[in-house]
């Protein structure tokens, strides 16, 4: 990385990489003054004189649980078209009761709408009209994913659930008893279609000649659904030939963990436990909700393997699908499939990383490399090690704004 003059800034990359320069509205791009950040040492960033501004704002004032008051950068390099010469944000302990009969009043601008509300305002026609979703975010996607490396307490039996979990029929009668609906609905009550995601790549995260999502054997999963009560109850019964005779015990216990302090959560792992055993029987598997820690939650549970099942999420970093082939990568911390001690496991996994690396290779032909990660993301969900679940919640606002006329990125700042 080198100053080519006074403004170009020149970057030397290892090997092609074509989504490059989306990459550098990624935060660690984000620049700082050299001297300025070493004066300021460990209180870089702490408040707003220590900080440097570049933008159509300048953080004037900030009174933590007080104000923060942002005015107009004189120095902008776009002056002429900022058209607020200031914003206040006042800080009110009671904004998640109040906020929306100060949005009424006039005294903001800007009111989220409590999840515990909005039933009763959207039924409301003086207050529904008011209301308007936000902007739906593919900048994070959620999955359901099974752990192939299980390490959770003996009393729920994870070399038991190891069996069935290398077994692809159990996965499949889960993936296709697993009916999204319901429990997306206990984060989005109004509209919980909105949320669904069928891919591990959300649908128009990135595109080429057209979005990523509707390449090769990928398109039959953006236009379709994995819920099949049928399909289900005939892989249930393949899957009971075959771990019997491998000698698995019935049920299975499934282990599904969550985070106390995430919204809504708790709710959704009791509709998703009730969605399936209804499907499949509790004679065929047995789902355990568990809480987990209120802090720390992903070094206890996820990356650690302390679950059998469980939502897990990923957030892009640049505007390609090869982002989202990292959560799947044979040193990451989701799923574990690399651990598994099943030959055939390992085999389709071998070959899902050899379908991933061959997608990398190609950097000048943006159709092609799109077909190929379709490919690779197409076998993960042909041979079901992972349920695509949502895309980030979004939620309801009274706002002056209208956020569709908005900037907006599926990726970086």
């Amino acid at each position: 990385v080198k100053a080519v003059a006074d403004y170009p800034l020149g970057f030397t990359l290892e090997s092609p990489r074509p989504y490059f320069l989306s990459m550098v509205s990624f935060g660690p791009y984000m620049p700082v003054y050299g001297p300025f950040l070493n004066e300021c040492g460990s209180k870089f960033g702490t408040d707003n004189s220590t900080l440097l501004y570049n933008g159509a704002f300048v953080l004037s004032t900030y009174e933590p649980q007080q104000q923060r008051i942002l005015t107009k950068n004189p120095e902008y390099w776009d002056l002429d078209n900022v058209f607020l010469d200031a914003i206040q944000m006042t800080y009110n302990a009671e904004a998640s009761s109040i906020s929306t009969t100060m949005y009424q009043s006039g005294d903001v601008d800007q009111a989220d709408i409590p999840s515990n509300l909005l039933s009763a305002m959207m039924a409301d026609p003086a207050t529904a009209a008011l209301i308007h979703p936000t902007r739906a975010d593919t900048s994070y996607a959620y999955w359901y994913l099974f752990n192939f490396d299980p390490n959770f307490d003996a009393e729920y039996e994870p070399d038991n659930w190891s069996i069935a979990v290398n077994n692809e029929n159990f996965r499949k009668s889960v993936v296709h008893a697993f009916n999204r609906m319901p429990a997306l609905a206990t984060n989005d009550r109004v509209d919980p279609e909105s949320l669904k995601s069928n891919t591990i790549t959300p649908a128009t995260f990135a595109s080429a000649s057209k979005d990523f999502a509707y390449y090769g054997d990928l398109a039959k999963y953006t236009e379709g659904d994995n819920f099949d009560q049928e399909l289900a109850l005939q892989y249930k019964d393949k899957a009971v030939s075959e771990l019997t005779a491998a000698g698995a015990k019935f049920p299975v216990k499934m282990l599904m963990c969550y985070n106390p302090t995430t919204p809504n959560w708790a709710e959704e792992c009791q509709v998703v436990e009730q969605t399936i055993e209804n499907i499949l029987g509790a004679d065929y598997i047995d789902i355990i909700v568990q809480a987990g820690p209120e802090t720390g939650f992903l070094g206890a549970i996820r990356r650690t393997g302390k679950y059998a099942f469980m939502k897990c999420n990923w957030g892009a970093d640049y505007a390609d699908p090869e982002t989202w082939t990292d959560p799947f990568a044979d040193d990451s911390n989701y799923s574990f499939i690399f651990n598994s001690t099943d030959a055939g496991t390992l085999a389709l996994y071998d070959e899902y990383l050899k379908l991933v690396a061959d997608a990398k290779a190609i950097t000048n032909d943006m159709d092609a490399r799109y077909e190929a990660f379709a490919k690779a993301e197409a076998f993960l969900l042909d041979h079901a090690f992972a349920v695509p679940f949502s895309i980030s919640s979004r939620s309801y606002q009274m706002c002056n704004l209208t956020d569709f006329d908005g900037q907006y990125a599926s990726f970086g700042m």
